[in-house]
């Protein structure tokens, strides 16, 4: 396929995809790799892989970290995921994780650039250091690749990091909310993005104009799975930013099959288990919920759905972005019950697009899941609406839309350096 692929006339291009040890994320970039080796280009990985993961990373060459604390790296993820770390220490981990692990990376990465010199970086959006660091030091361009549903990028529509709650209707409250929230966390992360101008300037490379985050918007693209309609149609992001529906998985083709009822006394249910971390008090209180129902239920997580979903009459979540993209992917609408800064974006936008309901975590008990899986399976709008979206992520293009995506920018950079 790779000799097809050349013969063409479309040369083949060295990607080095860079990503922490979140099976969420992991799973996200392999999609990606398997479409560009598909493709016929030499895909390499930054990755220290557990080892469920072997066998499918076979294919690739795979560097570990060698600076990178990998050990130290997931006990600060699981902390974080928990959700039991107070504020302060919640700072102090995402600031450890996020920031100081940048030396490292850095001195892992850039040995590994000169070696494989790849045409050019995709990366893990929390992996800082290929687009802080890298893409000037290195002069190679630098693609975030994002793993939530949403756009993280900040904009007068974009979510308050932090922070989350309904969509305004009016665009002056909107606006006026997020230059109020930029400023508040431009002081509360102060400290944070000095640390990072710190190690720019020990790389001889001058301070960043804004966020972080901002920053990484600056690069030539910025890859998103989702669509602009679940995302609030946002118009106000950087042109870099591009949607990619639902860039993993197997596609199912939901959007061609059209929403189908299904009937109340065959109804099934998909309890989420949750990425990247199972939480088994979640399952446990919805199982419980539930059981006067009588519905066939079963517990999956987004990586472990099988051919099940296409069976489904609804998906019980936490509302994480691996199992809101497959579900809605489907067709399937969910119950959200949000944990977490990104799972309580994607609840609110699936209020908003009444593709499901909204629990709120603090008004969570037997009655409103019941009463939430009973409005589903009786409704068929919910249905409705989440095929809706199934067909507009569709038409995305999925990993392989990301795969084109990333070639016209190798290939182009390529040109760049021959003809500068």
């Amino acid at each position: 396929m790779m000799q097809d692929r050349i013969s063409s006339g479309s040369p083949s291009l060295s990607i080095l995809l860079t990503v922490w040890p979140v099976e969420s994320h992991v799973r996200l970039f392999l999609a990606l790799a398997n479409e560009l080796r598909s493709r016929g280009h030499r895909v390499v990985f930054y990755l220290t892989p557990s080892p469920e993961w072997h066998g499918d990373l076979a294919p690739f060459l795979c560097f570990p970290y060698r600076n990178v604390d990998a050990a130290k790296i997931e006990e600060i993820l699981r902390k974080l995921s928990s959700g039991h770390a107070g504020r302060w220490e919640t700072r102090s981990l995402w600031k450890e994780f996020l920031v100081e692990s940048i030396p490292a990376q850095v001195a892992d990465l850039k040995p590994l650039i000169a070696n494989c010199r790849p045409d050019l970086i995709v990366t893990d959006i929390t992996m800082w250091a290929p687009f802080l660091i890298l893409h000037e030091l290195m002069e190679i361009p630098v693609v975030p690749y994002a793993h939530t549903a949403h756009c993280l990028l900040p904009g007068p529509d974009g979510p308050l990091v932090g922070f989350s709650g309904p969509r305004l209707k009016s665009r002056v409250l909107r606006h006026a909310r997020s230059r109020v929230a930029a400023q508040l966390l431009g002081v509360a992360n102060r400290g944070l993005r000095n640390r990072v101008n710190q190690l720019r300037r020990e790389c001889s490379l001058e301070p960043i104009p804004a966020s972080v985050t901002e920053f990484s918007g600056s690069m030539p693209l910025y890859l998103v799975p989702g669509s602009q309609e679940f995302d609030y149609q946002r118009e106000d992001l950087p042109k870099s930013v591009r949607y990619v529906g639902v860039p993993f998985g197997v596609p199912r083709q939901a959007a061609r099959l059209g929403p189908q009822q299904i009937p109340e006394e065959s109804a099934r249910v998909i309890i989420d288990s949750g990425l990247p971390y199972t939480r088994p008090d979640f399952v446990e209180q919805v199982s419980s919920a539930i059981a006067p129902l009588g519905l066939v239920c079963e517990v999956a997580n987004a990586n472990t759905l099988g051919s099940t979903l296409h069976r489904t009459s609804v998906v019980i979540t936490d509302a994480n972005s691996p199992m809101v993209l497959t579900a809605l992917g489907d067709g399937i609408p969910l119950v959200a019950i949000p944990h977490s800064f990104d799972s309580g974006e994607n609840a609110w936008r699936v209020r908003e697009y009444n593709c499901g309901i909204r629990i709120s975590p603090q008004k969570t008990d037997d009655a409103a899941i019941r009463d939430a899986v009973t409005r589903i399976l009786r409704e068929p709008s919910y249905r409705e609406r989440a095929h809706q979206l199934a067909v507009n992520f569709e038409a995305q293009g999925g990993a392989s839309m990301a795969a084109k995506l990333l070639e016209e920018l190798g290939l182009s950079h390529r040109w760049q350096r021959k003809t500068g």
